[in-house]
C-alpha cells in the first residue's frame, strides 16, 4: 500500500474539541449548520418501494457510515402527500433518534434515488454557505469515536433501547476545524479508503452468495461433485448419529463451558466459568468433531460442530451431543447441512411449545429426520468444497477488518491534526 506523505503537527493548542494544531480552530456545529431538516413520520408497508412507488427511509439506512437507500418502505397511497423532504445528494444524514449504540449515526448521501422521502428520525444536515466547511470533511468527523461517544452522552430518553438527542444538544458539539483546503484533502483520503472498504464489501456479498448458491445445489444433488457416482439414498439422523453423552460431575474449580450460537453461527468458548454459577451437579463433555445440538434453540438453528477449540468443554443437559457412524455421514458435509433452512425446519417441527420461543426439540423427533445423502465419498468432496469457499470468505473478512482499522487509525489522527497532509500533493490510494 502507498505511503501517505504526511507531516507531524509539532504547535498544538488545548481547546474543547482536544489538543490540536495552532492554525486550526476549535468550533461548535452550529457555527456550520444551518438547519438539520426532517421529513414526518408516514405509514408504510413492510416492503421496499418499487421503482414506480414513493418510498420513506428507515432509521437502518443510516448504518456503519453509509447510506443504504434501499431501506426504505412504500408508502401507503393515503399517505403521500404528507411526505415532504427527500434527500439530497451531498447532504450528511443524522439519526437523531435509535438505540443507545446507534443514536448519531450519520452517512454522506453520494446518490440517491428519486422516489425517497425522509422520516421523521432523520436529520439532513445543510452547511452555512460562508462556513468554510466541506459536507465530505465533516461527514467523516462525525464518525469519529470520540464524537460518537459525545453524542451518545447528551441523548436523552428514559427507555434503554431508544435514546434522542436534540437539536441544541447537538449543534454545541465541539469540533476540530482546518482550514477548507486540508479539510477537502482529508475527506479526499479518507473517501478513498471508504471505497476501497466498498469494494471489498462488495466482493465478500458476491462470494457469499455464490457459497450459499453451492449450498443449495450440492446439498440437495441438484449439482454433484465431478467425477461422483452413486445414488443419493434416503435416511434419517438416526441411522447417521449415536447420541454420546459423556457424563461427568460438575468440577469444583472453573472449568471450560461451551454454548451454541443460532443460525448456524457454531460454538461459542466461556472459559474460566464459576461452577456455582449453574445449579446443576453433572454436567456432560463434549468432543472435537460432535454434533451438538441446543433443544430449547433447535428451532432456530442452534446446532453445530464441535471445534477443535471446544474439545473437552463442558455443557449442560440441554446441549446433547452425537458422534457420526463411521462410514455413514462427513462431518465436513454436515457441519454445512446443518445450516440449510431444510435442516432448521425439520428441527422447528420436532420442536413443539406454544407461542414464542418456549419450544423445546423431542431428541426422539430429532433422530426421526430425514434427508438425503450422496455415498460417503461425494459427502467428503461437497463438505471440502464449501470449506474452501468459507475459508476464503474468512480471508478476505480479514483483509476487510485489517483495512477498516487502518482506516480508522488514520481518521484519528487526520481529523484532529495529530498528522498533517500537504494540500498540494495527489492523494495516495490504498
Amino acid at each position: 500500500m502507498p505511503k501517505l506523505s504526511l507531516n507531524a503537527s509539532k504547535k498544538t493548542k488545548q481547546t474543547a474539541a482536544g489538543e490540536i494544531p495552532v492554525d486550526w480552530e476549535c468550533a461548535k456545529l452550529e457555527r456550520l449548520i444551518d438547519k438539520l431538516e426532517a421529513g414526518v413520520s408516514v405509514s408504510g408497508s413492510d416492503r421496499p418501494a418499487a421503482r414506480n412507488e414513493q418510498g420513506v427511509l428507515k432509521v437502518s439506512a443510516v448504518s456503519d457510515g453509509r447510506f443504504l437507500p434501499d431501506e426504505n418502505k412504500a408508502i401507503e397511497t393515503s399517505e403521500i402527500l404528507r411526505a415532504r423532504l427527500r434527500p439530497r445528494v451531498g447532504a450528511i444524514l443524522v439519526s437523531r433518534s435509535n438505540s443507545p449504540e446507534l443514536v448519531g449515526e450519520s452517512a454522506l448521501i453520494k446518490e440517491t434515488p428519486g422516489n425517497l422521502f425522509l422520516p421523521d428520525k432523520l436529520w439532513q444536515v445543510r452547511l452555512l454557505k460562508n462556513a468554510n466547511a466541506s459536507e465530505e470533511w465533516l461527514s467523516q468527523v462525525l464518525r469519529l469515536p470520540t464524537i460518537r461517544l459525545e453524542m451518545r452522552n447528551r441523548a436523552s430518553g428514559t427507555s434503554q433501547s431508544m435514546k434522542n438527542i436534540s437539536k441544541s444538544a447537538f449543534l454545541g458539539i465541539h469540533v476540530a476545524l482546518p482550514p477548507l483546503p486540508e479539510q477537502r484533502k482529508i475527506a479526499d483520503i479518507l473517501t478513498t479508503w471508504d471505497e476501497a472498504l466498498e469494494k471489498l464489501d462488495a466482493l465478500i456479498a458476491a462470494k457469499d452468495r455464490r457459497k450459499k448458491a453451492l449450498m443449495l445445489q450440492l446439498l440437495t444433488g441438484r449439482k454433484r461433485v465431478a467425477g461422483a457416482t452413486g445414488e443419493w439414498r434416503t435416511t434419517t439422523l438416526a441411522q447417521v448419529l449415536e447420541p454420546t453423552p459423556r457424563p461427568t460431575p460438575k468440577p469444583s474449580k472453573p472449568f471450560l463451558a461451551a454454548g451454541i450460537r443460532s443460525h448456524g453461527r457454531g460454538v461459542f468458548l466461556k472459559p474460566d466459568f464459576i461452577p456455582a454459577d449453574i445449579a446443576l451437579d453433572e454436567l456432560y463433555e463434549i468432543k472435537s468433531g460432535d454434533l451438538i445440538v441446543n433443544i430449547t434453540f433447535a428451532w432456530e438453528g442452534a446446532a453445530a460442530i464441535v471445534s477443535d477449540e471446544a474439545d473437552g468443554a463442558l455443557v449442560s443437559h440441554r446441549f446433547p451431543t452425537f458422534s457420526f457412524r463411521a462410514g455413514k455421514a462427513s462431518r465436513a458435509f454436515f457441519r454445512h447441512y446443518i445450516r440449510t433452512k431444510r435442516f432448521v425446519f425439520d428441527c422447528g417441527l420436532a420442536s413443539p411449545g406454544g407461542a414464542g420461543r418456549n419450544r423445546v426439540l423431542s431428541k426422539t423427533a430429532f433422530l426421526k429426520i430425514g434427508l438425503m445423502l450422496p455415498p460417503i465419498e461425494e459427502q467428503e468432496a461437497i463438505g471440502e468444497i464449501l470449506d474452501t469457499c468459507d475459508a476464503e470468505l474468512t480471508l478476505l473478512r480479514r483483509q476487510r477488518d485489517a483495512l477498516d482499522l487502518q482506516k480508522r487509525g488514520l481518521m484519528q489522527r487526520l481529523l484532529t491534526g495529530k498528522i498533517r497532509v500537504a494540500v498540494d500533493e495527489p492523494v495516495a490510494s490504498p
